[in-house]
């Protein structure tokens, strides 16, 4: 058995255990319901993919490899529905607003998947000098990581809106969560980045899939093991697109790697691109973990006024967003809610709790 086999095979194994044990042991709702079912899936990916990994003829290869493409095709819809229901208190809404997109991601890709599995790969072989096998994408597997790579963005976009708007102990318990998955789909942009660029490319750029779900599920039972996880309900903004670092850093990889593959071919060719592509994608997420750390805000700001002689708050701009946060405020839990946040952001306080007086019941 091959290496690539083998991770594929036991992330496969952890991804249906975990599933499982989300069903078996929590309240079960609608994001529980999701999240098994897509942890189902990228087992499923996975196990194809392995078998796909551990065969020698050409032909068993594109028989489970068809199969790994159909499997992927059922990723985008039960993510994007997970990644709009996680955690949020105000789910409905949102579920509300998206419907079309929702409906587009679990019928789209399975459509093309189904409808047009000769045009998925159209080509599969060993190019001479060439180490790996090498895949030829059609229109119907190119439409599929296209798909894929929308449906990573959205999804990321939506954790981070909700990490966000999460605080003090909300956010320590989504924490590892949102950051498994941030690992998985941050992988999944890439490799369908460069099945994009290269309309195919080599077989064992899925070794990546199996690499970064191993991780996502270390990551995601660390999550599990932290009371409450499921049961937070957090009410983020539906400005989902505005001031989002999902958007920007998606952006720019997109951009730095398509430059990148512009000069490459200009050039002659460049056998490391797909590493240094990925270099270039773990290097943005490595920054966002950094951009946003509380606790590396908090580091950063007493260096500075340590070795620097600034103080680490300004009461000016204590003020203003205190003045900005609670003008629009009229009702009392919203009040609440954002001198909470405020208190929160500023003492970098997990839990914060406001006290309210009933004068009629002198309690």
């Amino acid at each position: 058995m091959t290496a690539a086999a083998l991770l594929a095979f036991f992330s496969a194994a952890f991804a249906a255990l975990l599933g499982i044990a989300v069903l078996w042991h929590e309240r079960r709702s609608l994001a529980h319901w999701a999240f098994s079912a897509g942890m189902a899936v990228l087992a499923a990916e996975s196990l194809f993919s392995g078998l796909a990994a551990n065969s020698v003829l050409l032909e068993t290869v594109a028989y489970w490899q068809g199969y790994t493409f159909l499997a992927l095709a059922f990723l985008p819809g039960f993510w994007l529905f997970f990644s709009l229901t996680y955690a949020r208190g105000n789910y409905r809404e949102f579920l509300a607003r998206w419907p079309l997109a929702v409906a587009a991601a679990f019928i789209a890709p399975v459509v093309l998947a189904l409808a047009f599995p000769d045009e998925i790969i159209i080509a599969l072989g060993k190019p001479p000098g060439a180490e790996n096998l090498m895949l030829r994408l059609g229109f119907a597997g190119t439409g599929l990581h296209l798909l894929l790579l929308l449906s990573a963005v959205l999804v990321l976009m939506n954790l981070e809106r909700t990490f966000r708007a999460a605080v003090g102990t909300m956010r320590w318990r989504i924490k590892f969560m949102v950051l498994g998955l941030g690992v998985l789909f941050a992988a999944r942009a890439y490799t369908s980045s460069q099945a994009l660029l290269f309309h195919g490319g080599a077989l064992s750029q899925q070794g990546v899939n199996s690499g970064s779900l191993l991780v996502a599920c270390l990551l995601m039972t660390r999550a599990l093991f932290r009371a409450g996880h499921f049961e937070v309900s957090i009410y983020p903004s539906h400005s989902l697109l505005h001031h989002s670092f999902t958007i920007l850093l998606a952006g720019a990889y997109l951009l730095i790697v398509g430059v990148f593959a512009k000069v490459v071919t200009f050039l002659g060719g460049d056998a490391a691109f797909p590493l240094k592509a990925f270099c270039v994608l773990l290097a943005l997420v490595l920054l966002t973990m950094l951009l946003l750390s509380d606790r590396v805000r908090l580091y950063t700001k007493r260096f500075v006024s340590r070795h620097f002689q600034r103080p680490i708050y300004d009461y000016r701009t204590v003020w203003r967003t205190f003045t900005e946060g609670t003008a629009r405020r009229v009702e009392q839990s919203e009040l609440c809610g954002a001198v909470v946040k405020l208190i929160s952001d500023i003492f970098q306080a997990l839990s914060v709790t406001i006290w309210l007086v009933d004068e009629r019941k002198e309690r």
